[in-house]
């Protein structure tokens, strides 16, 4: 869950390249423009879910920033998250 990107620009502008994973598109095009206003653009590579991209690769370092709940939205929006069930819980833990 790369999210809008705090944590990778964070790593980015402490390390020469970062890879970047998300399922949601519309956060990694966020992402990919914060990105390159904060000057960090080529050292951040994105991929999505529907990619491979990432597999097989060797890393340095690798944070996990899981599970992807969304919950960081309830701080920054005031609103509170409506409990899932258990398939619902399944379905995310099957995501992630």
């Amino acid at each position: 869950c790369a999210g809008n990107g705090g944590k990778a620009l964070a790593l980015a502008a402490r390390f020469d390249a970062v890879a970047c994973h998300d399922v949601d598109v519309e956060r990694l095009a966020r992402l990919r423009s914060r990105a390159l206003r904060a000057g960090v653009g080529e050292r951040v590579e994105c991929t999505d879910g529907t990619t491979t991209g990432l597999a097989g690769r060797r890393f340095d370092l690798v944070l996990v920033d899981a599970p992807c709940s969304g919950s960081g939205v309830v701080r920054r929006l005031g609103r509170t998250i409506a409990l899932v069930d258990e398939d619902g819980l399944e379905n995310a833990s099957a995501v992630d």
